[in-house]
Formats: C-alpha cells, structure tokens, sequence
C-alpha cells in the first residue's frame, strides 16, 4: 500500500511539475529556482527583520506603541471612553471604600438620573413653546405680507388708473388741437 501511495505522489509532482512549467515557459520565465533556495532565501529574510528588530531602541518601541495607541482613540473614541470605565469601576469594586461609594454613587445616580429626566421634559416644553411661537411669528408675517401686497396692489391700480387718465385727457387735448387746427387751415 505504500508503494501505491508513493506512485500516486510521485505522479501528482511529475503532472503539476509540468503543469508549472508550461505555465513558467509562457510567461517568459524559466523554474530554475528550486524549493531550497525560497527556503534559504526566506530563513535570511527572517533572519535580517529579526535582527533590525533586536537593534531599536526602547524609546522607538515605546513611540510606536503611543502613536498605535491615540490612532485606535481617534478610531473608537467612544469605545475608549466605555472601557476606561468598565475598567475603572472594576478596579474600584475590588476595593472596600470602592464598594462603600458605589452604594453612595447609586443613590447619587438615582438623583441625577431624575434630574436629567426633568431637565429633558423641560427642554421638549421649551421645544413644543418655541415652535408654538414660531408658527405664530410665522401667521403673522404672512398677514403682513398679505397686508402688504394688497396695498401694492391698490397703489399700482391707483398709478395706472391715474396714467390711464392723463394718457386720455392728453389725447382728448392733443385731438381738439389737432381738429381746430385743421379747420382753421381751411
């Protein structure tokens, strides 16, 4: 059973080698690299990332661990925000004066929690008094502006009634002239 494993094997190689190659020839390249210079290759290449990380410093490691640091705050502030406390409130109640205010701050939370509350329903009237008073400016502007346009209406029917009037009295003029004018030429 082992030779029949070892010819499978060694049939799947010999069948993908020259599938490789095929391919290897038509783009132009040649697989004269074999699988123990990549290895030689790779182990130098572990070996040389290892060793510029041996030679920094404390204080280039110590920098890029800041700068990693205020990038994830930037990223999730409010994340920040919730683990510093969830860490600060499991550090204190391991504490015995932790535990002692964590029973005066639930009582404290409770008054300011109803505080925010009313403080909450007392900006939804302010709200509710502004939009009542905006709708009001609002109806009144718009009978202003009614006002207004009815009286700019009035003005204009005036003006042109007035040209109107003077247009006719100037032509009635202007034909009496023109009539006495031509029978006196008679």
């Amino acid at each position: 059973m082992t030779d029949r494993l070892q010819d499978t094997v060694n049939r799947e190689n010999a069948e993908h080698g020259e599938t490789l190659k095929g391919k290897a020839d038509q783009h132009g390249t040649s697989t004269g690299v074999t699988g123990d210079d990549k290895r030689d290759e790779l182990k130098a290449r572990i070996a040389a990332g290892q060793r510029r990380h041996e030679q920094r410093s404390l204080g280039e490691q110590a920098r890029d661990a800041a700068d990693t640091a205020v990038d994830f705050v930037k990223e999730h502030p409010v994340a920040t925000i919730v683990g510093g406390l969830a860490v600060g409130l499991l550090i204190g109640s391991m504490t015995r004066s932790g535990r002692r205010a964590g029973r005066r701050a639930g009582s404290w939370a409770s008054s300011a929690s109803d505080a925010v509350v009313a403080f909450g329903l007392g900006l939804l009237d302010d709200i509710e008094d502004m939009s009542r008073h905006g709708r009001d400016k609002a109806v009144d502007a718009g009978d202003r502006l009614a006002f207004k346009s009815r009286e700019l209406k009035r003005d204009a029917d005036h003006y042109a009634r007035s040209l109107h009037d003077r247009a006719s009295t100037t032509s009635r003029l202007a034909g009496r002239s023109l009539s006495r004018r031509l029978r006196d030429l008679k």
